[in-house]
């Protein structure tokens, strides 16, 4: 129904209501059937409103795809059709809907917004897209700058993101004193080789969020940790997970999001963006990782492929000493053997010494600055 006519319907209800005109008269004036006048006085709607009532998603709720469709395509991530529908059906699901989106759900949401198009994407010449050529460091500085300039993101709500691992107690060949006679030295190494990983982050003003230290198991045991006392003076807030791989995953990586990331970093006011700084890990770019970011307002900038050792503030100038410190600390614990619980217990200890004296305020903020971010 066109909108001329369809003001037509809405002047002559008002006639009717507020006049007391007939519906005869009024069909009559306005040109309007009588059946569809009564129809509109007893409750029927227009065809637009009836499709809308039949559609999944609401206005608003397909407004915030769209936001999110145009912002992602702003930062070099323009989504495929099947990520825009995944992204959807997350929004479906906080609305209490789980039953799957239909087949062609997509088509109809394109052809209700003319802003919006399928078009073909353009792939990066190889150089650009292995990350190491100039003009992907170029790019990755470009965004950045222009998402701190549109979004208006101070310094204290960046933060940078990664996970590194490590061998429970390890150690290493290095130099070391000794006899004079011998050209070289044998040091027992340990054979504690459990793989355990650690996700640490940090912001740009050199502020240390929670850690999450991940065991390799299939769950967590009591007798990992020291009793309930000394655990709470000597670990108070840090979380800790598990996966089979002693590496993070989507669901580890999206309960830091919600437990650890989004909560510290909190700004004063919910209307101001956050960056956080991060690779494509896969369990960094997954539909819920990505919509509870978008959610609370905070822009992921992802780093360009093989760049961390120049654009990763966290490898610039944290993760290097503490493994340093680590293996110091670990060194004088490689003679003696253990059950594992007790070298779980003696990691924890000596990664507790061993963060605490390199993810610091000062390396935190000289990683940010040797960066450029």
């Amino acid at each position: 129904m066109s909108e001329s006519r369809e003001r037509l319907i809405s002047a002559a209800l008002a006639d009717i209501r507020q006049n007391g005109l007939s519906r005869k008269k009024a069909s009559s004036i306005y040109g309007i059937p009588p059946s569809t006048l009564h129809d509109r006085i007893h409750g029927s709607t227009t065809k637009k409103r009836s499709k809308i009532r039949a559609q999944r998603l609401s206005p608003a709720h397909e407004r915030f795809l769209i936001d999110w469709i145009l912002h992602e395509e702003a930062t070099g991530r323009c989504p495929s059709r099947r990520q825009v529908v995944a992204f959807a059906q997350r929004i479906l699901i906080e609305s209490g809907d789980e039953k799957p989106i239909g087949g062609h759900w997509i088509d109809r949401f394109l052809s209700r917004h003319p802003k919006l198009k399928a078009k073909k994407s353009t792939l990066l010449d190889s150089a650009r897209a292995r990350g190491s050529s100039r003009t992907a460091y170029e790019e990755f500085f470009r965004l950045l700058r222009q998402v701190v300039d549109e979004k208006k993101i101070k310094p204290c709500n960046i933060t940078n993101m990664d996970e590194h691992g490590m061998q429970e107690l390890e150690t290493t060949s290095g130099t070391v004193i000794g006899s004079s006679l011998a050209n070289r030295a044998l040091v027992t190494s340990s054979s504690a080789t459990t793989w355990v990983s650690i996700i640490e982050a940090g912001t740009a003003e050199g502020r240390r969020l929670t850690p999450v230290v991940i065991f390799t198991g299939a769950s967590l045991q009591g007798q990992w940790f020291p009793p309930a006392e000394e655990f709470q003076r000597e670990y108070p807030g840090w979380k800790f997970d598990h996966s089979i791989t002693g590496w993070s995953n989507s669901q580890i990586a999206v309960k830091w999001l919600k437990e650890v990331y989004l909560p510290e970093t909190q700004p004063v006011s919910h209307q101001e963006w956050r960056l956080l700084v991060l690779d494509e890990h896969s369990s960094h770019v997954s539909t819920e990782f990505q919509y509870l970011a978008f959610r609370h307002n905070v822009q992921l900038l992802y780093l360009p492929p093989h760049t961390s050792h120049k654009t990763q503030p966290l490898d610039r100038s944290v993760f290097s000493p503490l493994k340093n410190y680590f293996r110091q600390a670990t060194k004088a614990l490689s003679a003696f053997t253990a059950t594992a619980p007790i070298n779980k217990q003696r990691f924890l200890a000596c990664y507790r010494e061993a963060s605490a004296r390199s993810v610091c305020t000062r390396n935190l903020i000289s990683g940010f600055r040797n960066t450029g971010i």
